[in-house]
């Protein structure tokens, strides 16, 4: 199977062609002719990076204004600062070819294309990237640049997004973000969510992850709410994660709570863990 970078098997609908070997033309030296853009490309009406207008007359095409952020940018980050402004007035225009672009190009920057698409249209981004299922990497890849893209602070809108991946191979990542950034004053809320998600490695990635930290940041209030838990693979993921946190420093204490572990299999396997990790000289 090609990757999606493949130019013959691309994942997104660019009116013109850049393969990795050809990024070159975007700072502005020549390519083959089949990497130039077609018509479709100059009809969007972007704003000028540098003076923060919109051109009069012939309409700027979008490389154009790529290249003249790379050229007038002073040092990094202020180059960064303007390509953020750039992809998010591209995705607001032609949301699918700025992501496309960004995540050749400038990956970290997808979530300004995505910013800018979601904007314009909060529904077909979100159609979009969940119908990329030909390669689960790459849609992981996709759902975590439109993730970054959502608002940071409504924990709602980005677990409801995270949750159409607790199930996927790649999902985990995604959902730990969301649980992550949660509001620091609420972990039970962020914890009871991911305990609610599909079963599946994604969601007990998820948990381990968010368990570890939390028994760092609040070992007393991360404890509490464990041990109140029902029964449940969510309980025996976040507990095992729990006694791996503090084996070294308390390993009977470990194990106290590994007896609490439901699962027979898993409890083995957590006992197997600690007993590996020893107790700290």
């Amino acid at each position: 199977m090609k990757s999606p970078q493949d130019s013959g098997t691309r994942p997104w609908n660019l009116p013109f062609r850049i393969a990795p070997w050809c990024l070159a033309g975007l700072l502005g030296t020549s390519c083959s002719r089949r990497d130039e853009p077609t018509e479709p490309f100059r009809t969007a009406k972007l704003r000028d990076p540098i003076s923060g207008t919109r051109p009069h007359g012939d309409h700027m095409e979008p490389l154009d204004l790529y290249a003249a952020v790379l050229r007038s940018a002073s040092n990094s980050a202020d180059r960064q600062e303007r390509l953020a402004s750039f992809y998010r007035e591209w995705g607001g225009e032609r949301g699918r070819e700025a992501v496309g672009h960004a995540m050749v190009a400038h990956p970290e920057l997808a979530r300004y294309a995505f910013e800018g698409w979601l904007r314009a249209d909060p529904a077909a981004p979100r159609e979009w990237v969940l119908s990329e299922r030909t390669d689960s990497r790459w849609q992981a890849r996709l759902a975590t640049g439109l993730l970054r893209g959502l608002p940071e602070g409504d924990s709602l809108l980005r677990a409801e997004w995270a949750a159409h991946f607790a199930g996927m191979e790649n999902g985990a990542p995604i959902i730990s973000e969301v649980a992550l950034g949660w509001d620091a004053k609420a972990p039970e809320r962020a914890f009871d969510w991911l305990a609610g998600l599909a079963d599946g490695e994604a969601r007990d990635g998820a948990i381990q992850a968010f368990t570890q930290r939390w028994i760092k940041a609040d070992p007393e209030g991360a404890s509490t709410h464990l041990g109140a838990l029902r029964n449940g693979s969510a309980k025996d993921v976040a507990i095992g994660a729990l006694a791996v946190s503090i084996a070294t420093e308390d390993p009977e204490a470990a194990r106290l709570w590994i007896a609490e572990i439901s699962e027979v299999g898993r409890r083995n396997l957590a006992l197997s863990h600690i007993q590996k990790l020893g107790p700290r000289d």
